[in-house]
């Protein structure tokens, strides 16, 4: 058999003190995970978009090792041989892939191996390539997509052959571009640039 279980008034106040009270801290504690989930969120987004402008800047580069190269590809200038050159347009989508997803990957695909094919004759080295900094002007996030807006100052140092036993000019152009990113948030957590828009800094130009 059943008791019936009477509420007195007293006992009733007390029933729903303690459930406010339980919900106040589920509530807290559901906000704190949401704040430290997009925290979290926030430093992958940066390291994606730092690590996706430092690769662009490197894959045009021969004796570098990048992120996850066993090997280095060695080159000492003059015409480049056909198998460095295979060996360097191989490598330009599976670096581009751990940052960049759709139109962009495909974009920056096709210039960069553009770019290394017109190294073949030797007359143009690129010899290294980085960024100097990255300063995130803005960084919303809304679910699995955010939209990001960054100035970068990018550097490239490369020599050209002047032929005729001439010594090579050497050239070092530091830039500063204003970018717009979207990126969009894999299965796995990483975050992937979707899109990508730049444009040199007034007086930045080449």
């Amino acid at each position: 058999m059943f008791k019936r279980i009477i509420v007195t008034g007293t006992a009733r106040w007390v029933v729903l003190a303690v459930l406010t009270l339980l919900a106040g801290v589920v509530a807290l504690l559901l906000m704190g995970s949401g704040s430290l989930s997009t925290a979290d969120d926030q430093v992958r987004i940066q390291q994606t978009v730092r690590s996706a402008l430092m690769v662009r800047q490197q894959l045009g580069v021969p004796n570098i090792q990048l992120p996850g190269q066993k090997d280095v590809i060695h080159y000492s200038g003059g015409p480049m041989p056909n198998d460095i050159q295979q060996k360097m347009l191989a490598r330009i989508p599976d670096q581009l892939g751990k940052y960049y997803k759709g139109e962009p990957f495909s974009r920056y695909t096709s210039l960069l191996q553009n770019s290394v094919r017109r190294e073949q004759s030797g007359a143009v080295q690129y010899l290294d390539g980085g960024v100097d900094s990255v300063t995130y002007t803005s960084i919303a996030i809304n679910g699995n997509t955010a939209r990001v807006t960054a100035d970068a100052v990018i550097w490239a140092r490369m020599a050209q052959d002047r032929g005729n036993g001439q010594k090579p000019v050497e050239a070092n152009p530091h830039n500063t571009i204003n970018c717009v990113f979207t990126l969009a948030k894999q299965p796995d957590g990483r975050w992937l640039i979707d899109s990508e828009t730049w444009t040199f800094a007034p007086g930045s130009e080449p």
